[in-house]
């Protein structure tokens, strides 16, 4: 919830004109905060050139003044950045250090999410994946065996041989990585999973700037799909579903070039 220090206020109306939802309001040439809830997004507090606003609920020490050199990359380098990520299919056999995890899910923690709601949790498989791996694996060469249209994409030689690699101990659905993030989302502000993919794209990019490599693994929710029951570790509620699965980890590949692309197709109106 949005407070004003009237000390500090000097009644310049940024705050009101920023608001989206119309939240902080003038009363007789006095900026007042809302007396309901606001959205929480933040703005308000972001633009107030005296220090003045403040969110209820949250760590107030986190906020950090504009810094030019540090919260602007030059666009060059993120470009080029951009161009140069791979999605990772071979990884070294090497642990991910949990600060550095906790760094990639910083980058997921300050991702928009539709509304504001910030609904999303996460899970961390590291210990525990390789049991969801056996079953995954054995759900997906079941219903390709039995030819379910949600294997229709994968033939059968590839999830046979993630089966037979999952009875060996050995994880060719997540190409070995040592770490997937499963990102959850409220089905009543899931968007189709848009907050999940937003939060994966920056944290892909943290991941990369960290030396690590990562790749989405859609076959992984392809046999939640078939089997709920793969996902009854995350212990789901009624209105929670699982968005994507994310592969992290240290690459065993080293990409000497960017690849090409084909040309935009873009109509200026």
């Amino acid at each position: 919830m949005m407070i004003i220090d009237k000390e500090r206020c000097i009644n310049c109306g940024e705050c009101i004109r920023e608001c989206y939802g119309h939240y902080p309001f003038w009363r007789d040439g006095v900026v007042m905060a809302p007396e309901e809830p606001c959205l929480d997004c933040g703005h308000c507090l972001a633009v107030c050139p005296m220090e003045a606003v403040s969110l209820t609920g949250y760590d107030l020490s986190e906020v950090k003044p504009f810094d030019k050199m540090t919260m602007i990359p030059h666009s060059d380098h993120l470009l080029a950045a951009l161009q140069y990520k791979r999605s990772i299919r071979r990884y070294k056999k090497k642990a991910v250090e949990q600060n550095i995890l906790k760094q990639v899910l910083e980058a997921a923690r300050y991702s928009p999410t539709a509304g504001n709601f910030q609904t999303m949790r996460f899970v961390i498989l590291c210990e525990e994946k390789m049991a969801l791996v056996k079953q995954a694996a054995e759900i997906l060469y079941t219903a390709k065996q039995n030819n379910r249209p949600e294997t229709a994409l994968f033939r059968l030689e590839l999830l046979e041989t993630i089966y037979q690699a999952s009875l060996k101990n050995d994880d060719k659905l997540f190409h070995g990585a040592p770490v997937v993030i499963v990102v959850i989302d409220k089905e009543t502000t899931a968007a189709n999973c848009a907050n999940a993919y937003i939060a994966a794209a920056r944290m892909e990019l943290m991941a990369q700037s960290l030396g690590l490599g990562s790749c989405y693994v859609g076959l992984f929710l392809r046999a939640g799909h078939l089997a709920p029951s793969l996902y009854a570790p995350f212990a789901l509620a009624d209105d929670e579903r699982v968005c994507l699965a994310l592969a992290v980890g240290y690459p065993a590949s080293f990409y000497r070039r960017t690849v090409p692309r084909k040309p935009l197709t873009v109509t200026w109106r």
